[in-house]
């Protein structure tokens, strides 16, 4: 089939044992991908997107309903399912992955760039436009865009605590305004408490625990909230009263003083010939733990917690050591090398080698039940680990609170260390369409068509803010472009409740400058990626069902068809018949 014929392909008609798409058949394959992607997050974007259902499966292959706005959150739901099956669209969510895993913000504002910059591209390769002067285009657009940011960029101030509140909020744009209004200035504390709390300009969000459950208030701890199922089943009884100034130890394997090595550990087992011998077993068994249970008294241990469930009978003599014990602290596992980090202490895999060197300190230890779950509060430490707890009305809201929380403490610590925010609401993407049509004009050579192709893509996502918000593009759009007319990148966006232009700045709808930058880096670098693909092969073949037989099995099967055939003559010369083959 030919290039000029592509306009009438149908893809899904055609023969199933077409192996290959070339050149422009190839293009409307991808873009057929591309469309669809950004079709799953396109309705989600901005303060009053839309919410999706997936049923999927969670991290233990368990049935799972997502119910979402946010699209990394969209994108990793699919794949926990059955995944993105289509090889282009497996490629673009690929492209995407540092967005969603790494800054946990601008991953819809990269997919629709994307499909916006390669439907451009498309159209000026059809046009006669090679895809590399296209790429050439884009890279000296993204140049221009990067200029400008620099100029519409505004420091950021780690002490302002407004500035960093209204961060978190402009990124929990999946919760409703009075929820952003409650949670975000816990997230900025949080992000303000790590910042003082880290030794160096960089923020280790891993070191932040976020926790939301019904009917608690937002607060924050320097410390460690450990949580447990409440119906875990553990042996230690806990916290029973709070614990002033305690001294804690961690223990991250199972706790044994049973003297059971096999043969396998180059132990000769334990051999017990008589009843006597059990008892006096079973003494020494008492007398070891015992005297374990006094040592960690006596180096200072008045906290032990243990990843893994403690025997019923351990637990009892630490207990009556005067011991408060946590175990089965494994939800998640990371939690106990968390604690060493926040406490100062070590984590130690046998409870016999735990040394007063080992221990870690904070000012208060307290335990209670929440909801379904068991808190235990170690706060006042010296680490550099915050735990930010977050309070919803249900245990759904609450589960989307703590995901909101989470992305916006991303966004929020980015913010912090890179010290630059940009105006939100559509007025960044603006101000870049405009310097760059403005700037297009001085581009020579055919790459010139590439750079304005590159300023009518950008501005795909002040208009789906728009339209999402339930106004008119073809209505808000040519205000939007006559503010930003001027030669000086303005910071005026659209107010989605109304659709009339505002300052965003002054709104307090700012973001990371690096999430709109990555969001243009991670577009262009998947546009060059798909634009200079001129051939798919395995289109319409369903690879799968094609099993490969291995070498051994082809010369087993030649063997047995040489002596099938000899058969078949021996039989022909009497009988004058012959056996039917099928070759299936």
């Amino acid at each position: 089939m030919s290039a000029n014929d592509s306009d009438t392909i149908n893809l899904a008609t055609r023969n199933q044992s077409q192996w290959t798409l070339q050149d422009a058949d190839a293009r409307q394959f991808i873009a057929d991908a591309v469309r669809a992607t950004a079709s799953l997050v396109r309705t989600t974007y901005g303060p009053k997107g839309l919410e999706k259902l997936i049923e999927t499966q969670d991290t233990q292959n368990q049935d799972e309903i997502v119910l979402t706005s946010d699209a990394g959150r969209i994108m990793d739901a699919i794949e926990r399912g059955s995944g993105f099956g289509h090889p282009i669209t497996a490629i673009f969510v690929d492209g995407t992955d540092g967005m969603r895993k790494g800054i946990h913000d601008g991953t819809t504002a990269a997919v629709l760039l994307t499909e916006a910059l390669f439907s451009q591209g498309l159209s000026l390769i059809q046009q006669g436009l090679e895809p590399s002067s296209v790429i050439i285009g884009y890279s000296i657009a993204q140049s221009f865009a990067g200029e400008t940011l620099d100029t519409l960029a505004r420091p950021l101030n780690l002490k302002d605590t407004g500035r960093l509140t209204e961060v978190a909020a402009t990124t929990m744009t999946t919760l409703s305004p009075t929820a952003r209004e409650r949670i975000a200035p816990t997230v900025a504390k949080a992000a303000q408490q790590l910042a003082d709390a880290s030794e160096t300009e960089w923020l280790n969000t891993d070191d932040v625990r976020i926790l939301a459950a019904p009917d608690v208030e937002n607060t924050t701890y320097r410390g460690l909230v450990l949580s447990r199922p409440d119906d875990g089943d553990p042996n230690g009884e806990g916290v029973v009263t709070p614990c002033i100034e305690p001294g804690i130890a961690i223990i991250d394997r199972e706790i044994d003083f049973e003297d059971t090595a096999t043969v396998l550990d180059g132990g000769d087992g334990v051999h017990l010939s008589s009843a006597d011998a059990l008892q006096q077993y079973q003494s020494e068994l008492q007398s070891a733990i015992s005297q374990t249970a006094t040592r960690l008294a006596d180096i200072g241990v008045d906290t032990l917690v243990c990843m893994e469930k403690v025997d019923t009978e351990i637990a009892h003599q630490l207990e009556k050591a005067g011991l408060s014990l946590i175990d089965k602290a494994k939800y998640p596992k990371e939690d106990v090398y968390r604690l060493a980090r926040a406490t100062g202490g070590n984590v130690v895999g046998k409870l016999t080698q735990v040394e007063s060197d080992d221990l870690g300190y904070a000012a208060r230890v307290s335990q209670q039940t929440v909801d379904d779950e068991v808190w235990t509060i170690v706060e006042g430490c010296s680490g550099p680990v915050i735990s930010a707890i977050i309070g919803g009305a249900t245990p759904r809201s609450a589960t989307q609170y703590e995901n909101a929380a989470e992305d916006a403490l991303e966004t929020t610590a980015i913010a912090a260390m890179d010290a630059q925010t940009l105006p939100g609401a559509g007025a960044a993407p603006a101000a870049v369409s405009a310097a760059i049509r403005d700037r297009s004009t001085a581009v020579s050579g055919r790459e010139q068509l590439a750079v304005e192709g590159f300023a009518e893509a950008i501005e795909v996502l002040p208009a789906t803010l728009i339209k999402n918000s339930g106004h008119q593009p073809l209505s808000v759009l040519p205000s939007l472009r006559a503010a930003h007319a001027d030669s000086n990148p303005v910071p005026t966006g659209v107010d989605h409740r109304t659709g009339s232009l505002h300052d965003a700045y002054e709104a307090g709808i700012i973001e990371p400058r690096r999430v709109f930058s990555l969001a243009i880096d991670s577009a262009v670098a998947l546009t060059e990626r798909l634009l200079t693909v001129d051939d798919v092969l395995y289109p319409n073949v369903d690879i799968e069902s094609f099993e490969p037989i291995p070498e051994r099995d082809w010369l087993f099967l030649f063997r047995h068809v040489d002596i099938f055939r000899r058969i078949n003559i021996f039989i022909g010369k009497f009988s004058g018949r012959k056996l039917c083959i099928n070759p299936d």
